[in-house]
């Protein structure tokens, strides 16, 4: 089984491009010297409110290379500046670094059945915005 401590994880909120990198990046690779300070992008498209309501949409996961190094999919080194879809499953390697994500969807289930009317808008609101 895969240890915790040993892969690293983080999360890619809808609606909001994720920095990959060396120095000021919301994911710090700091130990490589071959990861750019600035090194690749991560965000997801795709969900609308209604989708979210009905609980039938699915984004997409958008991967842009900004490196000198490199960004590789599935052991294919992506082309610079060039927006790729990333799927469940695929194996991301930032630079000539040993360390690989492996992408998961997450799925969240949120229950309204006990709330007062008008904290379930609210809260459906901000169900939507994560996606």
């Amino acid at each position: 089984p895969l240890r915790e401590d040993l892969y690293p994880s983080f999360l890619v909120p809808p609606k909001r491009t994720v920095a990959v990198g060396r120095k000021d990046t919301d994911v710090a690779l700091t130990a490589d010297k071959s990861i750019s300070r600035k090194h690749a992008q991560l965000w997801t498209e795709g969900v609308t409110v209604a989708e979210c309501k009905s609980g039938s949409g699915a984004s997409a996961l958008l991967l842009r290379d900004l490196s000198k190094y490199g960004t590789y999919l599935n052991g294919e080194k992506l082309p610079t500046n060039e927006v790729v879809a990333v799927g469940e499953a695929d194996i991301l390697r930032f630079g000539v670094s040993a360390c690989e994500f492996r992408l998961e969807r997450i799925h969240a289930t949120v229950s309204f059945s006990q709330i007062p009317s008008a904290d379930k808008s609210r809260l459906f609101q901000q169900c939507a915005e994560l996606g």
